[in-house]
């Protein structure tokens, strides 16, 4: 893979990470969210489907 592609994959997994810590703020009424470390990995893992 090229470094573009590997960009362009790292923004997306950025994007679903802003999405789950959106859905967290507006469910808890914080703005202070932490995603834990296991979710996050279990979101790399997925990658893009």
């Amino acid at each position: 893979q090229s470094r573009s592609d590997v960009q362009r994959l790292r923004g997306f997994k950025n994007r679903a990470l802003d999405e789950v810590r959106k859905f967290a703020e507006q469910q808890m009424g914080t703005r202070d969210v932490h995603v834990d470390t296991r979710l996050n990995k279990f979101l790399w893992s997925k990658g893009i489907s």
